[in-house]
């Protein structure tokens, strides 16, 4: 005769799972409710009126204005090291090996 282990028990391994995925979330949660309310209406028609608004840090992420952005993207782009711009000249071309 085989001795046969025992198959898990699905219903408790479904409950595990369950029981993750539930603390997941509610972790989640939590970190979601740590950001400060959307505006108001009123400081929206503020803000677009050209007047200051006041932020409060709130641990949200910081938005980059587009200028900002532009500028980084920019950044990104510029070649490190020697930048000169060289071009080959008249007659200069590649040495190249001879067949034989």
């Amino acid at each position: 005769m085989t001795d046969k282990t025992p198959a898990p028990n699905t219903a408790e391994a479904q409950l595990a799972k369950s029981n993750e995925q539930k603390a997941h979330v509610l972790a989640q949660q939590i970190e979601r409710e740590k950001w400060m309310p959307t505006p108001t209406q009123h400081e929206n028609d503020a803000q677009a009126m050209g007047m200051p608004v006041e932020k409060k840090p709130d641990g949200s992420p910081v938005e980059e204005t587009p200028e900002q952005q532009r500028t980084k993207q920019l950044e990104a782009k510029k070649p490190e090291g020697d930048t000169r711009h060289m071009e080959a000249g008249r007659g200069a071309g590649y040495q190249t090996r001879s067949a034989g």
